[in-house]
């Protein structure tokens, strides 16, 4: 199994703690300030980095895609705002990107993001980002993985809703572009998920069948008495994302702080 290296002190893989990143998304609304709020919940709470999403929507959606039922649950039907409008309100601006980007830094926490188009994925790249965070929903994305692995930096590929045909296939594109710094997560697309449709098994399948030594790691959205620290009878996991709001801090503070996953940096 390989190492993947983040920072200088910070790595995935063997003989390096268990990363746990803070799911941010989108909770913030298209908010800066509570943006900023979600990144010292998360340093407050012990997580190691904390995760946005970058995008343009008219990139991404087009402007009469419907919504999805738990958005009309959440949000109200598309006559009350479409899903485009929603989409748009949450977008961050570049300089957006710069000022989280900023407060990580003073807070000692790692800032990451998910780009959803290849414009996304060069606004990152300026930054700087340690790595490139590929959502599912992306996951058999062929030309926004080449796009992706062609920048060279590490890439966390999630696993939610693809077959292991489509694993292979994507490990393959990227693996075409020269790019070896890949971490892939089992995910189960289900908000929050049970333990029971965790199947950490496919962490080891996915091991074998793609023919590389990769990191096994979980990507989850627990209810929030369930946010825990990961054990398995199956593997040690290397690397967690766990979804969050601002209520984190709180729920993690009232006894269910994954302790032994915070790194002991080396």
């Amino acid at each position: 199994m390989n190492v993947v290296s983040l920072t200088g002190n910070v790595a995935i893989g063997p003989g390096y703690p268990c990363l746990v990143i803070a799911e941010a998304g989108v909770n913030h609304n298209g908010d800066l300030g509570r943006a900023l709020e979600m990144v010292a919940a998360a340093a407050d709470a012990g997580a190691d980095a904390v995760k946005f999403q970058t995008f343009k929507t008219e990139n991404i959606i087009t402007r009469t895609a419907p919504k999805a039922q738990y958005h009309i649950e959440t949000t109200g039907d598309d006559e009350y705002q479409s899903w485009f409008d929603l989409l748009k309100s949450q977008e961050l601006t570049e300089d957006m990107h710069v000022a989280i980007q900023t407060r990580c830094l003073e807070l000692g926490i790692i800032f990451m993001s998910t780009p959803y188009d290849t414009g996304s994925v060069d606004l990152l790249d300026r930054l700087d980002v340690v790595a490139f965070k590929v959502a599912s929903t992306d996951a058999n994305n062929i030309s926004l993985l080449e796009y992706i692995a062609g920048k060279g930096r590490p890439m966390i590929l999630s696993t939610a809703m693809t077959d292991i045909q489509e694993l292979e296939a994507s490990v393959a594109a990227i693996r075409a572009r020269g790019h070896r710094d890949l971490v892939i997560m089992q995910c189960t697309g289900d908000y929050p998920s049970r333990d029971t449709d965790a199947n950490l098994k496919r962490c080891l399948d996915s091991e074998q069948r793609t023919r590389e030594q990769l990191n096994k790691n979980w990507s989850t959205f627990p209810a929030a008495d369930r946010i825990k620290c990961v054990k398995s009878q199956t593997f040690s996991p290397t690397y967690s994302e766990l979804a969050t709001c601002l209520e984190m801090k709180r729920d993690l503070a009232n006894g269910a702080k994954p302790v032994d996953a915070v790194p002991q940096r080396k």
